[in-house]
């Protein structure tokens, strides 16, 4: 969406890194229309990413 005309559905759905990367925070719209704001812990991330590869490879 350009700049004039940002899209009401998905303003700004791409990850961000905040609070020198400990977190990621990214805004989905929900069916209902309300927007939801997802602030994720990046160590719970990693250990998720970890956890799954290591259980790919046994």
């Amino acid at each position: 969406m350009p700049r004039e005309k940002p899209s009401r559905l998905h303003p700004d759905p791409h990850p961000h890194f905040v609070m020198n990367g400990r977190y990621v925070v990214c805004t989905a719209n929900n069916a209902d229309g309300h927007m939801d704001l997802y602030v994720t812990p990046v160590d719970q991330l990693v250990k998720m990413t970890v956890c799954a590869s290591s259980s790919r490879s046994r």
